[in-house]
């Protein structure tokens, strides 16, 4: 599916009306069309509609007026399915922790996390992972099946019989980069050069990754691990990610415009292209001896070179005394500090067989690259899917790491109202004390009572003690 919907809706409308194309300003039809779709009356909806279009306008689908955004999927999100945890509330359990950048000059109005607890967990290979990983954090879940598929993955993950798998798995995502920042740029045909290496970096990376899922898989016997697998390797498009990967490192000379840093495309995709590049590639050689020739029809001139300016084509440039002796068909073209450009009959002739080439060569590489960003975006879909399942397995590897780290156990997620710990510790407070005693805690609604109070003298841990149960 693809978006502008609502345009499409109306000129579905129009036709079956038997009228032309809409206008869009009819606003009055525009209205009675939506009007079935939307509950104008639901003034919640409405609003929330409303916000998150000029959102979407402003961020994500800020591209020309004829762009296309695809859509994956259309699904009802409950919003009792995560927690909503204020600002306040994060920074005074110590969940996060902004502080200001130390470098006031590489970081002025930046900032980095400081001691938090996400910044002990966040052991992410990829921006994306990173991203996936703040927003657990940020919105922690409230589906227990979600929350026990994660325990699955790290209990998995944490496994000192895969401590190996694990280690290239991390190697291979550390490759990628975040595919829906490269897939915008290439909307907006600002992709750099650098963005297509990356491009293909990551969809190497991607298959990579799904390989080793695969040798994984062949290893694990329990069934809940099992799905945990299934679930990261079907949503991984390998043969999409293998087609990309083969179709720009086929177009783009990957190790030859990292090193020269500007786009170059590889030899043979275009016979046109090869003969103006090859053509480029002896224009000095050329230029040298059209030079030789127009000095020795005029030997009144000690010396003279003739140049090629992109837009401006082929020019003879005099310097020194050469500028007295100027032969009668040689037309002024510019000056530039000490050196005179001119014209004559031999420059118009190369202008007219040779060309701009710089600006030929261009236009034939913007061809095969239009054709190249048509066929990415086709696979906008399978594109974006792959991302999201290899953020989630950066994040589920990162917490993994730190449960290895810190010596943490699974805890049992129940639907009863109860909360039992033993020998619970707060994750922050044991880094910067020689010695934490472990506390036990039980909340229960039979037995325990769903209140504890808690009483001491100060400085004796009952903030810690919150905080920890929180």
């Amino acid at each position: 599916v693809s978006v502008p919907i609502f345009e499409e809706l109306l000129q579905q409308q129009s036709e079956f009306e038997g009228h032309a194309i809409y206008e869009k300003n009819d606003e009055e039809r525009a209205y009675n069309l939506l009007s079935g779709a939307i509950d104008f009356n639901a003034m919640q909806s409405v609003r929330a509609l409303g916000a998150l279009i000029c959102h979407l306008q402003s961020s994500i689908f800020s591209l020309e007026v004829d762009g296309t955004v695809p859509i994956s999927s259309i699904r009802e999100v409950d919003y009792l399915s995560c927690l909503r945890i204020d600002s306040v509330s994060l920074r005074s359990l110590g969940i996060f922790c902004e502080e200001s950048h130390p470098n006031v000059l590489k970081g002025q109005g930046k900032s980095k996390e400081g001691f938090s607890v996400f910044a002990m967990f966040d052991r992410t290979r990829s921006t994306s992972g990173r991203k996936c990983l703040k927003e657990w954090f940020l919105r922690p879940s409230c589906n227990i099946d979600a929350i026990r598929a994660r325990q699955d993955g790290i209990e998995l993950l944490s496994k000192s019989d895969h401590t190996e798998i694990v280690r290239i798995i991390n190697a291979s995502l550390f490759k990628g980069f975040d595919i829906p920042s490269l897939l915008l740029r290439v909307k907006r045909v600002t992709a750099t050069y650098l963005d297509w290496c990356r491009i293909a970096q990551t969809a190497e990376a991607a298959v990579d990754v799904y390989e080793t899922l695969l040798v994984l898989r062949r290893r694990v016997k329990d069934k809940n691990q099992l799905s945990f697998l299934d679930a990261v390797i079907n949503r991984i498009a390998v043969h999409t990610m293998r087609r990309v990967a083969k179709m720009v490192i086929g177009i783009i000379d990957v190790q030859s415009s990292m090193e020269e840093k500007e786009l170059i495309l590889k030899f043979g995709l275009n016979i046109e292209l090869d003969n103006l590049r090859s053509t480029y590639g002896e224009l000095h050689d050329i230029l040298h001896t059209v030079g030789e020739k127009v000095l020795k029809d005029n030997p009144l001139l000690d010396a003279l070179s003739v140049e090629y300016v992109p837009q401006v084509g082929y020019l003879i440039a005099l310097t020194g005394r050469s500028k007295e002796f100027v032969p009668d068909d040689f037309q002024f073209a510019f000056a530039q500090d000490d050196t005179i450009f001119y014209k004559n009959e031999t420059m118009l002739q190369l202008d007219s067989e040779l060309g701009d080439i710089q600006a030929d060569i261009a236009d034939c590489q913007a061809s095969l690259i239009r054709e190249l960003e048509d066929y990415l975006l086709s696979e906008e879909v399978d594109l974006q899917r792959t991302s999201s399942s290899l953020a989630e397995l950066d994040a589920v590897l990162s917490l993994a790491s730190a449960a290895i780290d810190y010596n943490l156990q699974r805890p049992r997620i129940v639907e009863e109202n109860v909360i039992i710990i033993k020998g619970g510790k707060h994750p922050l407070q044991e880094l910067v004390v020689d010695s934490f005693i472990p506390n036990d805690t039980l909340l229960a609604a039979k037995g325990g009572g769903t209140i504890s109070l808690i009483t001491g003298a100060n400085y004796s841990g009952k903030s810690v003690y919150m905080k920890q149960v929180c």
